[in-house]
């Protein structure tokens, strides 16, 4: 792949490759923060499958370690919180858990909204 721009990683190798094409490309990035932006699109795209459409926003309620998830009226809906100390370790850890837990914790609040 020559344009790596719109890979969203769900995992630590495609984190990796993210952040070598981000620095071939001139960016000053680290991995965490590749982690960071993997981890809030992962959840905004979630989002829009659950709700068949992009109708709510996902932003940093603490970066981290904590995401709030706002309705069309951007009127907070829920939370979503790391499964241990931050989002960041959980993703280094086991990625494929921590996709998992977000989709558990995004269909919950979907379903009570």
């Amino acid at each position: 792949m020559d344009n790596l721009q719109n890979l969203i990683p769900v995992n630590l190798q495609e984190a990796t490759i993210k952040l070598f094409w981000e620095q071939s490309q001139g960016k000053q990035i680290s991995q965490d923060q590749i982690i960071l932006q993997a981890v809030l699109e992962n959840v905004r795209l979630m989002l829009a499958d659950e709700l068949e459409g992009p109708y709510w926003e996902a932003n940093w309620a603490k970066e981290d370690l904590l995401i709030k998830i706002l309705d069309i009226n951007h009127h907070i809906v829920g939370q979503i919180k790391p499964l241990t100390t931050s989002f960041t370790a959980d993703f280094k850890q086991n990625a494929p858990k921590l996709i998992d837990e977000l989709d558990r914790q995004i269909k919950n609040i979907v379903r009570q909204n």
